[in-house]
């Protein structure tokens, strides 16, 4: 099985080449995407260690390029890094073990913020954790949200191992550096995937005002110090571009054709819904199974499952009289849609409990998950059912 290492970076050459030197002898790729905002004409230390050396353009972080520089990798496997990390050598030794296995889709490795030396490292939460680092190279499997501080999404069956890596972060930059980031994170609407970073991230970066910054550091393995030592005395000047290379340069647009949360063309919300089943007559109260057909006429994939952009298929009921219509349902699509195809959709339904002429409401929608937003209805339809004592 072969390993695709990937590394989304704006940091200085030199670090980054240090870092990819060590994982060398293991990676079958290393892809580098570097900040555009760095000089492309002095990209020739990570030119040195890349298979595939690629420029990307930065808007709010490097996570939402995530989902394209994926796209890029070519392993069964692929391996996250970034430009200010250090992999144990143990971790590094497994590596072909791991990704020979045929029991596992992820790999989550243990993130260890060293503070406030080379020689430690904080060993609680939130500076302590496992990160899904290591995942087999499945679209089917495989997504990433495209946020900062996120990682892949979980996939089972998946291994917490004992090894893990180094966060640098705390060390290479200067406390003015590590406050400024604080501040760009949280002004971003796109930030984080889940709200209690929003609680965690000052911690990540400013340890020394965080509240939980109680127990004494803890020491470095002896066996990984040298690695550590290896990278951060990686220094020096930055290398011209080697003569006459193509460094392609992925722009905004490009990085958004796979960002989940890129904003759709009215051409993305064309469809249609139709009955696929007879409509059946349903007793009162009665939990059913009722199967629709979707059908995508724009220029749009839809993922479907709980993958961005979010098109579900919503349903609610209308019943006769003055009773108010019933809170809206969603269902996700149970696989992706391509544009001019479709898909069967069974959704659950609970019959009213009033007795009578129904209908059945029925749209697709497209939501904003992260902040809980709904950003178009589209394609409605209704179907009549009958509702009877049974």
């Amino acid at each position: 099985m072969s390993l695709s290492v990937f590394c989304l970076t704006n940091d200085p050459g030199p670090r980054v080449a240090a870092i990819m030197r060590q994982l060398r002898s293991v990676a079958d790729e290393i892809v580098i995407a570097v900040d555009s905002r760095r000089d492309p004409e002095r990209l020739g230390c990570y030119a040195e260690v890349a298979d595939r050396l690629l420029r990307y353009e930065f808007v709010d972080s490097s996570l939402q390029a995530v989902p394209w520089i994926v796209a890029q990798c070519s392993g069964d496997w692929l391996l996250q890094i970034d430009g200010d990390e250090v992999f144990s050598p143990s971790l590094i030794g497994r590596l072909p073990e791991l990704t020979r296995a045929t029991d596992a889709f992820q790999y989550r490795v243990q993130c260890r913020w060293l503070f406030p030396d080379a020689d430690h490292y904080l060993a609680q939460p939130p500076w302590h954790f496992s990160a899904r680092r290591l995942v087999r190279n499945d679209p089917t499997t495989l997504w990433h949200a495209g946020l900062s501080h996120t990682p892949f999404d979980p996939v089972f069956p998946s291994v917490d191992l004992d090894e893990g890596f180094y966060h640098l972060s705390l060390l290479v930059n200067a406390l003015s550096y590590r406050e400024a980031k604080v501040a760009h994170y949280l002004g971003i609407e796109s930030s984080h995937g889940r709200r209690v970073l929003e609680d965690d991230l000052t911690a990540f970066y400013l340890p020394e005002r965080d509240r939980r910054f109680e127990g004494a550091p803890v020491p470095v393995p002896a066996g990984d110090q040298a690695a550590i030592a290896e990278v951060l005395t990686a220094t020096g000047e930055e290398l011209p571009s080697p003569s006459g290379m193509d460094i392609p340069l992925a722009g905004w647009r490009d990085i958004q054709r796979t960002w989940p949360r890129r904003a759709l063309a009215e051409q993305a919300y064309l469809g249609a819904i139709e009955a696929f089943e007879r409509e059946p007559v349903l007793r009162c109260g009665e939990q059913r199974s009722f199967t629709v057909r979707v059908l995508n006429h724009g220029d749009e994939h839809w993922p479907g499952l709980q993958r961005g952009p979010w098109i579900k298929l919503s349903h609610r009921w209308l019943s006769p009289g003055a009773t108010p219509p019933q809170a809206w349902i969603d269902t996700c699509l149970p696989a992706g849609v391509p544009p001019g195809e479709s898909a069967l959709v069974p959704i659950p339904l609970q019959a009213p409990r009033e007795v009578g002429a129904h209908k059945l409401e029925l749209t697709l929608v497209h939501a904003d998950t992260q902040n809980g937003k709904l950003l178009r209805r589209f394609a409605s339809t209704s179907l009549p059912i009958d509702v009877d004592h049974g």
